[in-house]
């Protein structure tokens, strides 16, 4: 092996570099097109809709299931469409009796399930994050969510409802209970979307 001192060094280094370039700028570089191009489902779309905007909240409880004096509250969702407008992503704040809460949501269409799934996080929860095992879809016009849970060892059922009293007005009504004919209400959301 020989060792290149110098000039020559130099010029060997700049040779091989001045091909290197010119044999990359007869290649064209591109990036290639999904094999399966991105289409909006017609319910996702709808979702969309249906939430996007901010919205003015009040909450209120009877007390039955937490604390002796019920729990209020006010605050803002806010709904928008995620990338490509394939999810809808919802930002939950309120403050109240039960202290300050936030969340952050994220429908999106399980074409597998035929309905939508949510992955969720916030404050309270004792896991931060989570995907909820059941499929969200509308049922009579109302949008329910529901998830079966373990609590003190017995499995409960939890539903969320969101109805629809106008297209700027909604009740979210959260609800649990061991079996779907012993589910409670346990707080309820009302929601009026604001006026830009």
């Amino acid at each position: 092996m020989a060792v290149l001192t110098g000039n020559l060094h130099r010029a060997v280094i700049l040779a091989l570099a001045t091909l290197q370039a010119f044999a990359q700028a007869g290649t064209q570089r591109t990036v290639p097109k999904p094999s399966h191009p991105t289409q909006i489902h017609d319910s996702i779309k709808s979702l969309i809709k249906t939430f996007a905007g901010s919205w003015a909240i009040h909450l209120s409880s009877d007390g039955s299931e937490h604390g002796v004096n019920g729990s209020a509250g006010d605050g803002e969702e806010m709904w928008r469409a995620g990338p490509g407008s394939n999810s809808l992503i919802e930002e939950y704040h309120s403050r109240g009796t039960e202290g300050e809460i936030t969340g952050l949501g994220v429908f999106w269409r399980e074409e597998s399930e035929k309905g939508f799934k949510v992955f969720w996080c916030d404050n309270t929860a004792p896991v931060a994050c989570r995907t909820l095992n059941n499929k969200v879809d509308w049922k009579e016009g109302r949008l329910v969510l529901s998830e079966e849970r373990y609590k003190d060892g017995k499995k409960h059922l939890f539903q969320e409802i969101f109805a629809f009293d106008t297209p700027d007005s909604f009740t979210q009504t959260l609800s649990e209970g061991e079996s779907g004919a012993s589910l409670r209400p346990f707080l309820t959301i009302r929601a009026t979307r604001k006026k830009h």
